[in-house]
């Protein structure tokens, strides 16, 4: 099974170019307003860059918009379902060695394929 975590990364791209576009700032104009470079700040909006909390201000401050309100709806990571680690503990814990690590064996075989 692949991560399910949400690219938080991709959000803020996304975010901060919606919120540029709806002020009608081109890259350039934005960037030079950060004082950045504007293959820096595309390279953001793209997901290609992780921007630093410092230039995350920065950018929201120059959208006249409240750092948090960059991180506003972002989608948050699924919490693991403890539930059923304690059912698959449960199940394995008294399993010999041997048949444990067939046990994990078949559930990265299973994961895997899913």
């Amino acid at each position: 099974m692949a991560d399910q975590k949400p690219d938080i990364y991709a959000f803020i791209g996304a975010r901060i170019r919606q919120e540029r576009k709806a002020r009608n700032l081109t890259l350039e104009e934005l960037a030079s307003i950060v004082g950045i470079d504007p293959s820096y700040l595309q390279r953001i909006e793209a997901n290609k860059k992780q921007a630093s909390l410092t230039k995350l201000q920065n950018i929201a401050e120059a959208l006249d918009l409240p750092l948090q309100d960059i991180f506003r709806d972002a989608p948050r990571p699924k919490k693991p379902d403890l539930a059923f680690s304690g059912k698959l503990s449960v199940l394995v814990k008294d399993a010999s060695p041997k048949k444990q690590e067939m046990i994990l064996r078949v559930l990265k075989t299973l994961v895997k394929h899913d």
